[in-house]
């Protein structure tokens, strides 16, 4: 597996992000690290789930957001490094950093995605093609894991 450096997104914060006490709402941070893997599927793997590109749409299946640090309001848009962490059967697991104009992070998130099939509701094996593709994002020594 050839180590590349994680995928990069810039997401644009809104000031609706921001609540009465001055921060980004944690919801936000939710939008911007979907924002960041719809860019990954069409910017770095080039076209996106269901795209016919040999990758199978992929469902989110479990997420984990550890908030480290507010988003204030000086901070007009946000940095997201998306990277693979680890691979299964029908999965792949996703690590995104967010961080404010600074360079300081704010949060980061875990990330389990499931090949899926549309048209049956089912999940599917990970194509070797497919995971070739995420393999160029993945993290230092990612490990492969088990699935249920």
């Amino acid at each position: 597996m050839t180590q590349s450096a994680p995928f990069r997104t810039t997401v644009a914060v809104r000031w609706s992000d921001f609540d009465q006490y001055g921060h980004a709402n944690n919801t936000a941070f939710l939008e911007y690290a979907q924002q960041a893997r719809v860019d990954f599927m069409v910017r770095g793997l080039g076209g996106g789930s269901g795209s016919g590109a040999g990758f199978p749409a992929s469902v989110v299946r479990r997420m984990e957001v550890d908030y480290v640090r507010a988003i204030l309001p000086d901070t007009r848009e946000v940095v997201v490094d998306t990277e693979i962490i680890a691979f299964g059967r029908t999965s792949y697991t996703l690590r995104q950093s967010i961080s404010d104009e600074h360079g300081h992070v704010t949060a980061v998130l875990e990330t389990v995605m499931v090949m899926f099939d549309l048209e049956t509701a089912t999940a599917v094996e990970l194509p070797a093609a497919a995971r070739r593709e995420l393999e160029r994002f993945a993290a230092p020594e990612t490990p492969a894991i088990e699935e249920k």
